[in-house]
């Protein structure tokens, strides 16, 4: 997400908390299981209930992770 232009989030069902569950583990694979498509050519879980795609316009560092404001798209 550092240098990346565009973010994509996939908005999951309560059917869904494993992927969740995985997409919020560091030191994993968060692609290597799953069903995944793209949008805007970024990743995002297939089977979601919805997805934003956005382009970055603002990086705000906070502790050990960055908060990223986008500008949805579609």
């Amino acid at each position: 997400v550092g240098a990346c232009r565009t973010v994509s989030v996939s908005l999951l069902a309560h059917d869904q908390v494993e992927v969740a569950r995985r997409c919020a583990t560091r030191g994993v694979d968060r692609f290597a299981e799953g069903d995944w498509a793209t949008l805007g050519g970024d990743p995002v879980v297939a089977g979601a209930v919805a997805w934003l795609h956005g382009a970055v316009v603002h990086r705000i560092d906070v502790a050990s992770s960055t908060l990223v404001v986008a500008r949805v798209l579609e």
